[in-house]
């Protein structure tokens, strides 16, 4: 029964990332499973429930990112560089949408639950980006204007529009906009 859970949302997953949330329906996901809907229903009554479940483990691949992320060392860049990596892996590599930013195009269509799931994620990014950035700037390796926040959401902004464009244009365009952003911020 849990397995069978499991498949539904990482089949689920695949198509969001794929496609985008409003662009499949719980026959796709039939279809793909060899199950029936109401198989589908029975662990999901509707697809905002569906939604929120996706999120969650949005929410938890994310946390692990940034475990992931501070396991390559305790310097600001030694961490920004293995994040940006599972970034590239996770989205770019495997010519996947960001489920954020999916979510985030859909934000007048996806319910209010939803919403607030898009926002908690992005917030576990920006708070961690920004704690990054000051400790960036505290080891004397990261300067720039403003506030780290503020700085995060540029990033954050930044590498959303890059894992678009390099599905679309040109996958190398991620590591070009990375590496930009790092010249943009490194320290002299």
């Amino acid at each position: 029964m849990a397995d069978r859970k499991k498949q539904i949302l990482e089949t689920a997953a695949e198509l969001m990332q794929t496609r985008a949330f409003t662009a499949f329906s719980y026959q796709d996901i039939s279809d793909r499973l060899g199950i029936t809907k109401a198989a589908i229903h029975g662990h999901y009554r509707t697809k905002e429930m569906l939604g929120v479940a996706l999120l969650k483990k949005y929410a938890d691949e994310t946390m692990a990112a940034h475990t992931e992320a501070e396991r390559h060392g305790d310097g600001a860049w030694q961490r920004f560089d293995a994040f940006m990596n599972l970034m590239e892996e996770t989205v770019v590599e495997e010519n996947k949408v960001c489920p954020v930013c999916v979510l985030q195009v859909e934000h007048n269509i996806i319910k209010e639950s939803m919403r607030k799931g898009v926002s908690e994620i992005y917030n576990l990014n920006r708070a961690w980006m920004s704690n990054l950035l000051k400790q960036g700037r505290d080891e004397g390796v990261m300067a720039f204007q403003g506030e780290p926040e503020d700085q995060a959401d540029l990033i954050l902004a930044a590498t959303q529009g890059a894992f678009m464009n390099a599905r679309a244009e040109d996958r190398n365009l991620f590591r070009r906009i990375v590496k930009q952003i790092k010249m943009n911020i490194t320290s002299m």
